[in-house]
């Protein structure tokens, strides 16, 4: 995931590249990352 978004991927493509994805898992990835690199 993080290797497409960076190449410049959207979430749709994404998507749209891995059928077996859903896009609320997408988001739960993309949420807990942020949450981790927030400060304590």
């Amino acid at each position: 995931l993080f290797e497409n978004l960076e190449g410049g991927a959207t979430i749709d493509e994404f998507l749209e590249w891995f059928p077996g994805v859903t896009r609320e898992q997408v988001m739960s990835v993309l949420e807990f990352a942020q949450r981790s690199l927030e400060p304590a």
